[in-house]
């Protein structure tokens, strides 16, 4: 099982209700603007965890909004957000969305920077144990 870090933000505009009614995350790039982030969407397995997230750098806080196990994979099943946007079907955790969890990065975790990425694979012990305990 890995956990998967995936933000919300497509060009500004917030997915976190569509993600939660669709039950499904996705990126908001095309796969031939971000052949890099669809290569590791490739990477996601069924049963793999993902939490959707975001990052403020100001305060170096990282939120925690959402955790989902993955259910079907973007193979498996029509793609939810259109055709451009491959999709990871998720069955969201009781709570999801309405109990956000906020995590202060130490010095050393910032060295991780992939926080404000769209979409990484998480690597961080105590963060990856929020996420399970979410």
């Amino acid at each position: 099982m890995k956990v998967w870090g995936i933000g919300a933000n497509w060009g500004g505009k917030s997915m976190l209700s569509e993600f939660e009614k669709k039950k499904a995350v996705g990126i908001g790039w095309d796969e031939a603007s971000a052949p890099a982030l669809y290569a590791m969407m490739n990477e996601i397995d069924i049963g793999d965890i993902v939490y959707v997230k975001s990052y403020m750098l100001k305060g170096r806080r990282l939120r925690i909004k959402a955790v989902g196990e993955v259910i079907s994979t973007a193979f498996e099943k029509p793609n939810v957000f259109g055709n451009d946007h491959r999709t990871v079907c998720v069955k969201w955790r009781d709570g999801s969305f309405l109990n956000i969890q906020e995590h202060e990065l130490t010095k050393e975790e910032h060295r991780y920077n992939v926080y404000s990425h769209t979409l990484y694979r998480e690597y961080n012990h105590t963060i990856i144990k929020k996420v399970l305990e979410y």
